[in-house]
Formats: C-alpha cells, sequence, structure tokens
C-alpha cells in the first residue's frame, strides 16, 4: 500500500471519528437540556443593516433538522440541509476512493464543482431572501419584520 493512500485511509478514518464523537455529543446535549438556539452574539448585518446575511437562520435550520422538521429547516436556512448533502456526497467518493484505492480518479479536478455550486446557491439564496423581504415585505425568518412593516 502506497504511503499516500495509507494517510489518507488515516485521515479520513480520524476525521470521521472526531466529527462522529462530535455530532454525537451535541445531539446529546440538545436532546437531554432542551436548548433551543446556540448561544451567542447577534448578527451584525441584520442589527446594523436590517438585512439577513448568508448565514442568518442556520442556527435555527440546524435545531430543526435535528429535532426531524425537514421542511421547517429548509425555510430557516436551507444550506444547512445541503451542507450537509455535500458531506455526505464527499463521504461517499472518499470511501469508494478506499475500496479502489484509486484516490486520484475521485478526488480528481471535478472535486471543487460541488463546492462552487454550493457556495452559489447559498449567495443566491441569502439574496433572494433579502429581495424578499426589501422588496416585497416577505420576511422568511420574522426577525426583521418590525423594520419593514
Amino acid at each position: 500500500m502506497k504511503a499516500t493512500k495509507k494517510r489518507f485511509i488515516r485521515n479520513f478514518l480520524l476525521l470521521n471519528l472526531t466529527l462522529i464523537l462530535a455530532c454525537a455529543a451535541f445531539y446529546f446535549v440538545v436532546k437531554h437540556t432542551r436548548i433551543l438556539y446556540l448561544p451567542g452574539f447577534g448578527c451584525p448585518w441584520s442589527e446594523k443593516l436590517h438585512i439577513y446575511c448568508p448565514g442568518c437562520g442556520g442556527s435555527r435550520a440546524f435545531f430543526e433538522l435535528l429535532h426531524g422538521h425537514v421542511i421547517h429547516s429548509l425555510m430557516c436556512n436551507p444550506s444547512v440541509f445541503l451542507g450537509g448533502v455535500t458531506v455526505m456526497w464527499y463521504e461517499i467518493r472518499a470511501v469508494m476512493a478506499i475500496s479502489t484505492g484509486n484516490i486520484e480518479r475521485y478526488f480528481g479536478g471535478d472535486r471543487y464543482r460541488v463546492l462552487i455550486a454550493f457556495a452559489i446557491f447559498v449567495i443566491a439564496y441569502a439574496l433572494l431572501r433579502d429581495v424578499l423581504l426589501i422588496c416585497f415585505k416577505i420576511d422568511l425568518l420574522g426577525d426583521l419584520r418590525k423594520f419593514y412593516i
């Protein structure tokens, strides 16, 4: 086995074990403490400019997804769900690369297309959400409704 393949497998297993443990710990905390949101600072875009940034609604979408409310998660911020799908796509490709032994085939030049498409979607959704808010007074999250009524 080549050194690069061994290193790839080791990094893949270490990364996935870390992610699984972090997700399990986070899920355990959320389920047993009934946390409904992530505490932290407010979004400077929504506080100062009164528009949503691309990440606004991400915490709510993540918690809605953890509680099994996929539709409401998509309404809050679909990039959380799509990000999960993107991660799964990379995971499947990594498993295929390990099983076939051809790492270059699965992680060649096209690996960035999915990330670029994801970034374009996140920016387009953020713009659409702000256009709906500013031009049509439709607030998908309900946080900035008071500034546009």
